[in-house]
Protein backbone atom coordinates (compact mmCIF):
# COMPACT_ATOMS: atom_id res chain seq x y z
CA UNK A 1 0.00 0.00 0.00
CA UNK A 2 1.26 3.45 -0.82
CA UNK A 3 2.41 5.54 2.17
CA UNK A 4 -0.02 8.32 1.25
CA UNK A 5 -2.92 6.09 2.32
CA UNK A 6 -1.34 5.10 5.65
CA UNK A 7 -2.51 8.11 7.64
CA UNK A 8 -3.42 8.03 11.32
CA UNK A 9 -5.98 10.83 11.51
CA UNK A 10 -6.27 10.74 15.31
CA UNK A 11 -2.53 11.25 15.65
CA UNK A 12 -2.59 13.95 12.98
CA UNK A 13 -5.33 15.86 14.81
CA UNK A 14 -3.35 15.61 18.03
CA UNK A 15 -0.14 16.83 16.40
CA UNK A 16 -1.89 19.84 14.88
CA UNK A 17 -2.81 21.11 18.36
CA UNK A 18 -0.37 23.31 20.23
CA UNK A 19 1.55 21.46 22.94
CA UNK A 20 -0.27 23.04 25.89
CA UNK A 21 -3.72 22.05 24.50
CA UNK A 22 -2.87 18.38 23.99
CA UNK A 23 -3.49 17.46 27.62
CA UNK A 24 -7.15 18.53 27.60
CA UNK A 25 -9.29 15.49 26.95
CA UNK A 26 -12.36 17.33 25.66
CA UNK A 27 -10.61 19.23 22.87
CA UNK A 28 -8.69 16.14 21.77
CA UNK A 29 -11.89 14.07 21.71
CA UNK A 30 -13.65 16.79 19.72
CA UNK A 31 -10.89 16.85 17.10
CA UNK A 32 -10.85 13.06 16.89
CA UNK A 33 -14.61 13.07 16.37
CA UNK A 34 -14.19 15.69 13.65
CA UNK A 35 -11.66 13.53 11.80
CA UNK A 36 -13.81 10.38 11.97
CA UNK A 37 -15.67 11.03 8.65
CA UNK A 38 -12.33 11.52 6.90
CA UNK A 39 -11.05 8.23 8.29
CA UNK A 40 -14.24 6.47 7.18
CA UNK A 41 -13.87 7.87 3.66
CA UNK A 42 -10.29 6.63 3.66
CA UNK A 43 -11.54 3.11 4.44
CA UNK A 44 -14.05 3.34 1.59
CA UNK A 45 -11.26 4.48 -0.72
CA UNK A 46 -9.10 1.52 0.26
CA UNK A 47 -11.99 -0.90 -0.46
CA UNK A 48 -12.57 0.79 -3.82
CA UNK A 49 -8.88 0.54 -4.73
CA UNK A 50 -8.80 -3.14 -3.75
CA UNK A 51 -11.90 -3.88 -5.88
CA UNK A 52 -10.52 -1.93 -8.84
CA UNK A 53 -7.17 -3.70 -8.71
CA UNK A 54 -8.96 -7.08 -8.52
CA UNK A 55 -11.12 -6.16 -11.54
CA UNK A 56 -8.04 -5.20 -13.54
CA UNK A 57 -6.55 -8.67 -13.11
CA UNK A 58 -8.98 -10.19 -15.59
CA UNK A 59 -9.18 -9.61 -19.32
CA UNK A 60 -11.27 -10.83 -22.23
CA UNK A 61 -9.27 -13.91 -23.19
CA UNK A 62 -10.83 -17.32 -22.65
CA UNK A 63 -8.37 -18.41 -19.97
CA UNK A 64 -8.84 -15.12 -18.12
CA UNK A 65 -12.64 -15.37 -18.32
CA UNK A 66 -12.50 -18.91 -16.98
CA UNK A 67 -10.28 -17.85 -14.09
CA UNK A 68 -12.55 -14.88 -13.29
CA UNK A 69 -15.72 -17.01 -13.29
CA UNK A 70 -14.11 -19.62 -11.07
CA UNK A 71 -12.72 -17.00 -8.69
CA UNK A 72 -16.02 -15.17 -8.31
CA UNK A 73 -18.63 -17.92 -8.44
CA UNK A 74 -16.98 -21.30 -7.77
CA UNK A 75 -13.71 -20.73 -5.88
CA UNK A 76 -13.51 -24.14 -4.19
CA UNK A 77 -14.34 -26.64 -6.94
CA UNK A 78 -13.58 -24.45 -10.02
CA UNK A 79 -16.06 -26.11 -12.40
CA UNK A 80 -16.34 -23.32 -15.00
CA UNK A 81 -14.81 -24.11 -18.38
CA UNK A 82 -14.55 -21.69 -21.30
CA UNK A 83 -14.08 -23.06 -24.81
CA UNK A 84 -12.27 -20.24 -26.56
CA UNK A 85 -12.58 -21.88 -30.00
CA UNK A 86 -15.67 -20.49 -31.73
CA UNK A 87 -18.30 -22.89 -33.05
CA UNK A 88 -20.02 -22.71 -36.48
CA UNK A 89 -21.96 -19.56 -35.49
CA UNK A 90 -18.85 -17.77 -34.26
CA UNK A 91 -19.77 -18.15 -30.60
CA UNK A 92 -17.58 -19.37 -27.78
CA UNK A 93 -19.05 -21.62 -25.11
CA UNK A 94 -19.04 -21.19 -21.35
CA UNK A 95 -19.72 -24.38 -19.42
CA UNK A 96 -21.19 -23.46 -16.02
CA UNK A 97 -22.18 -25.76 -13.15
CA UNK A 98 -25.91 -26.40 -13.06
CA UNK A 99 -26.01 -25.84 -9.31
CA UNK A 100 -25.44 -22.12 -9.87
CA UNK A 101 -28.51 -21.81 -12.11
CA UNK A 102 -30.67 -21.17 -9.06
CA UNK A 103 -32.96 -18.42 -10.32
CA UNK A 104 -31.79 -16.03 -7.59
CA UNK A 105 -29.84 -13.70 -9.85
CA UNK A 106 -26.66 -15.75 -10.17
CA UNK A 107 -27.10 -16.41 -13.94
CA UNK A 108 -27.62 -12.68 -14.47
CA UNK A 109 -24.47 -11.86 -12.51
CA UNK A 110 -22.51 -14.44 -14.51
CA UNK A 111 -23.74 -12.94 -17.78
CA UNK A 112 -22.95 -9.42 -16.56
CA UNK A 113 -19.39 -10.40 -15.63
CA UNK A 114 -18.82 -12.07 -19.00
CA UNK A 115 -20.34 -9.12 -20.88
CA UNK A 116 -18.13 -6.68 -18.99
CA UNK A 117 -14.92 -8.45 -20.00
CA UNK A 118 -15.48 -10.04 -23.42
CA UNK A 119 -14.84 -8.29 -26.68
CA UNK A 120 -17.86 -6.43 -28.01
CA UNK A 121 -18.01 -8.32 -31.29
CA UNK A 122 -17.86 -11.80 -29.75
CA UNK A 123 -20.94 -13.79 -28.81
CA UNK A 124 -21.18 -16.59 -26.31
CA UNK A 125 -23.46 -19.36 -25.11
CA UNK A 126 -23.76 -20.56 -21.53
CA UNK A 127 -24.27 -24.31 -21.17
CA UNK A 128 -25.36 -25.43 -17.71
CA UNK A 129 -23.71 -28.79 -17.00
Amino acid sequence: MKPIFNTDFDKLALLLLPMFLRTGGLLVALLQAATLPIAMNRERLLWLLADASREMEYGGQACSLQRMLNDFFDPMVRRFKVNGVPDDNGRFTVYAPAGLNDGQGTPDRIQANIDRRKLITTKYTIVWT
